[in-house]
């Protein structure tokens, strides 16, 4: 399966386009995501203001009044081929300081309770992972 074969582009707005790169949460398409987001920053196109990262898509938004969308999607499309890079970068580990339960988490208990885990096992699976952010 080549990188654009789950690479879809649909009108967000009459102002933006969702760009959907995967169909799933994954550190590959995350790297994918933020690797067309570079691409767009170093070979700006006209008309584009801002692109939104998220975990499988992309955000763009642009000025109708500059590019069609038509025109965007085709830019883009051409973006995507080339920023093919898959590989996910290396980032700075932060640790955030949390606190669960009490007037700091009141729905602990509903949390835990439905999905049938102690509050202790689920504070403890929360706080064991690491969230790519």
């Amino acid at each position: 399966m080549s990188q654009n074969d789950l690479l879809e582009i649909v009108p967000a707005g009459d102002a933006a386009l969702l760009m959907t790169l995967g169909d799933e949460i994954s550190p590959e398409v995350n790297a994918r995501v933020r690797s067309l987001a570079r691409a767009i920053e170093r070979r700006p196109i006209r008309g584009l203001r801002e692109a939104v990262i998220a975990y499988a898509t992309l955000l763009v938004y642009y000025d109708p009044l500059a590019i069609s969308f038509e025109q965007a999607r085709e830019h883009l499309m051409e973006l995507a081929g080339q920023a093919a890079d898959s590989t996910p970068q290396e980032a700075a580990l932060k640790e955030i300081p949390t606190v669960f339960g009490g007037a700091y988490g009141p729905d602990l208990p509903a949390a835990a309770q439905l999905l049938k885990m102690s509050e202790e096992q689920l504070i403890k699976e929360f706080t064991e992972a690491t969230y790519t952010v």
